[in-house]
């Protein structure tokens, strides 16, 4: 978790570095057009491309990623080291996961 936590924050000061402080990332994303980018309105009239607000896909990829690999390692803890192989079923997860009064994620 802590490795995974120190990429974020890496990855967060190089989007701000490259975004902000060099227009590396918005010529290259508003040069390509693919499915790698969202754009949002920032004005209800449309009238040219500076009233969009460009989401790049990685920003929503990178955090999703961490998120859903947190929850695998949180299904595999829930077993300690002596439990058998054979008792690791996904049906004992989720039998283990609904005893959680109140899960914090589901998937």
């Amino acid at each position: 978790f802590k490795v995974g936590a120190v990429m974020l924050v890496g990855l967060f000061f190089y989007d701000i570095f490259f975004v902000f402080g060099t227009d590396v990332m918005e010529t290259v994303a508003r040069s390509i057009d693919g499915p790698i980018k969202l754009l949002f309105p920032r004005k209800v009239i449309i009238e040219s491309s500076k009233d969009l607000s460009l989401l790049g896909l990685g920003d929503i990829v990178i955090p999703g990623i961490f998120i859903s690999l947190c929850l695998r390692y949180d299904f595999l803890r829930t077993f300690d080291k002596n439990t058998p192989l054979e008792n690791r079923t996904y049906e004992q997860v989720i039998k283990k996961f609904e005893s959680i009064n109140k899960p914090y994620f589901w998937s």
